[in-house]
């Protein structure tokens, strides 16, 4: 039941066309927060968030899937890349941030990775939040102040603060999951 004054929520429920809307939405951004386990966008994809003027991404340090040389072409405020053993467990988030030019957030979070396969082919489910919408925005502030604390609060390394990340300043290592094959991981190291 709807309360008197409440406007209707404006949550949307997406399952097709969600790289589509992510890119229209891209367009209207001055600012993303962005938080994956599997980052590896396309070149369009790139390309908008490479025109950003403040980008802040989170994601794991499982680059089975994630391409790191992607990171290069990034101006990026905040890189925070999460360990397969981290203390509070594996990444898989999927959240994505917009701030909007007029001031207003735009709040994508479901099951779709950053990748060209789940943003334009697999069948994904999301949900999208609006800060213009009163009902929307006590929730999309909860989310956002989700980002804040993993991007602050955790205990692994942020490995950079705006500027630009290089693959240089990292080195590949070999771990035994108990419960996986062994991966690659890129790590902090000299």
């Amino acid at each position: 039941m709807r309360q008197e004054g409440m406007e209707e929520p404006s949550v949307k429920f997406l399952d097709h066309n969600i790289g589509d809307l992510v890119m229209k939405e891209l367009g209207k951004a001055c600012e993303a927060s962005v938080a994956v386990a599997f980052f590896n966008p396309d070149d369009r994809m790139m390309d908008a968030l490479a025109k950003l003027p403040k980008l802040k991404l989170i994601v794991s340090e499982e680059f089975t899937v994630n391409n790191p040389y992607k990171l290069e072409k990034l101006k990026l405020d905040m890189l925070r890349s999460i360990a397969p053993d981290d203390v509070h467990g594996k990444l898989h988030a999927k959240i994505l941030i917009l701030k909007r030019r007029d001031g207003s957030y735009w709040t994508l979070i479901g099951s779709a990775n950053l990748t060209h396969q789940r943003m334009f082919s697999n069948q994904e489910a999301c949900m999208v939040l609006e800060s213009s919408n009163l009902s929307d925005d006590a929730c999309a502030l909860e989310i956002r102040r989700w980002f804040d604390a993993c991007s602050k609060g955790l205990d692994g390394p942020i490995l950079i603060r705006r500027s630009r990340f290089t693959t240089r300043n990292l080195n590949i290592v070999a771990f035994q999951d108990p419960q996986m094959r062994p991966q690659m991981r890129w790590v902090i190291g000299p």
